[in-house]
This record gives C-alpha cells, structure tokens and sequence, in this order.
C-alpha cells in the first residue's frame, strides 16, 4: 500500500488536532481545578461524581434537619416546662380552695386565676414553631386547640428525616398531654369544670 501525500497530511492534522484537545482539556481542569468538568471526560468517574454531589446534598438535608429538629425540641421542651408550671400552680390553687378557710372573696380570686392559667393552658396547647402548631400532630397548619379547649389535631407525632433510613419524633400529641386520650386526665376539662374551686 502506497502512503500518499494526502494520507501523511490527515493523519498530521489529526494527531495536531487531539494534541490541540488535550491541551484544551488540561488548560480547562487548571482554570477550574476539576479533573473532570463534563460527562465526556471520564464517563465512569462523572457518574460517581454526580452520585457523590446526590449524596451530599441529602445529608447537607439530613443535617438541615437535624438542626431543625433540635430546635424544635428545645422549643417544645420549653413549652411542657411552662405548661408544667401552670399545672403546678392548678394544684397549689386546688390545695387552697380545697382546706375550707377560703372566703368568698378568695375563692373568686382563685377562680379567676384559674381561668387565666386554663387560658394560658390552651396558649401553651397552641405553641407554634416556625409556623407549625408543635402539639396538632400532622395537622401543623391549623391550631391545635380551639377556645374552649377541644383539640382540633390528629393522634400523630410530628417526625423528621435524619437519615436514609431514620427518623425521630420532633413535637408531642397535644391531645395525649392536655386531653388524656392516651389514659391520662383530661386538663382542659378538669381546670373547665373548675372542680376545685
């Protein structure tokens, strides 16, 4: 086979050309600091570098929600210590109300502080954290209790992703901690009735 003149000069402008690429490729992985900036480039490792930028962003995700999820506890906790409080107090007033040596005067006195810690009983009820009522279960977008007391979420614990296969529990039923449906005492009606006073 006779190499032509033609036949040398292509295969020159080829080798020159994908020299010319690979000096392109190289000026391109320094000026970005990336072995790799396209798919082209190594296929194999572009895939495991996409896989590994998914996986990042779901623990940057996980992580987000982890935060999210401390402070929402704190926020709670600080919630049930008030409504612990409140609880407290209802007992002390109870206690008083109870001995018979209240007078009238007292005894309303007693009353109205009742009625103003069964108010801050159903406040607390409605706490909102970032614009989630912590205490309506899945029902985060309406409060968990209307006016008079009556619990208006669902039996649910809020919960949160922390993990491909984990999550924890961020907030409390409100309707266990102030309605006794899990077997405790009803609050809201107890302090309603004023079955003390």
């Amino acid at each position: 086979m006779r190499i032509t003149q033609n036949l040398s000069y292509d295969a020159y402008v080829n080798d020159l050309m994908k020299r010319q690429e690979a000096i392109y490729r190289l000026n391109r992985q320094m000026a970005t600091g990336h072995k790799v900036n396209s798919a082209s480039d190594n296929p194999a490792s572009a895939h495991a570098i996409l896989t590994s930028k998914s996986l990042l962003s779901s623990i940057d995700q996980y992580d987000k929600n982890a935060d999210f999820g401390l402070a929402a506890l704190s926020f709670t906790e600080t919630a049930l210590d008030r409504t612990k409080d409140a609880l407290t107090r209802l007992q002390e007033l109870a206690v008083t109300a109870a001995t018979g040596l209240a007078s009238a005067e007292s005894r309303n006195l007693i009353k109205s502080e009742v009625d103003n810690l069964r108010d801050e009983l159903i406040h607390l009820g409605n706490s909102n954290f970032e614009g989630r009522y912590v205490f309506a279960g899945y029902k985060t977008d309406a409060a968990a209790f209307d006016a008079s007391g009556a619990f208006q979420g669902d039996a649910n614990t809020q919960q949160l992703k922390i993990s491909p296969s984990g999550s924890i529990g961020i907030s409390v039923n409100g309707g266990e901690v102030f309605r006794g449906t899990a077997g405790g005492v009803d609050i809201l009606q107890t302090v309603s009735a004023g079955e003390f006073v």
